[in-house]
């Protein structure tokens, strides 16, 4: 049928901490996560056509921090509540840019820029303890 819609053919990958498991019929479980961080609009779009479609069937691999294994990711989950620093300073130049009168959608050029910016911060201050190392011996 050409006018059905297409299914999602990625996996969604988000950090999660399992908060309830408990068991119903057959032998199945009944499993509550919750994101310990915020997920893309893409993959939230893509989870949400999921849903709406009905189509909520499919593998779940939880992998506890301590595992490691090939194509899951090796950084440890965040703990529920503590925030990384890429999200800290992300959210800060949000505010900064939406403070300065910017707008959600000009927000994307805004952080480039800034982040530009903050790079070139950064290799000023790597060339200078590198200059002043050299001048010391």
């Amino acid at each position: 049928m050409s006018g059905d819609p297409k299914p999602v053919r990625r996996v969604v990958v988000t950090p999660v901490t399992l908060t309830e498991v408990k068991r119903i019929k057959d032998l199945a479980l009944k499993m509550t996560m919750v994101t310990t961080k915020e997920i893309s609009n893409k993959d939230f779009s893509d989870l949400d056509e999921l849903f709406t479609q009905g189509a909520i069937v499919g593998n779940n691999f939880f992998v506890p921090n301590f595992v490691q294994a090939p194509d899951i990711p090796l950084e440890d989950a965040p703990e529920k509540g503590i925030k990384g620093y890429s999200e800290r300073i992300y959210k800060a130049m949000y505010a900064l840019h939406m403070t300065q009168g910017g707008k959600p959608e000009t927000f994307h050029a805004f952080r480039s820029a800034e982040c530009e910016y903050i790079l070139a911060w950064l290799r000023d201050r790597i060339e200078q303890a590198e200059a002043e190392k050299r001048s010391q011996g």
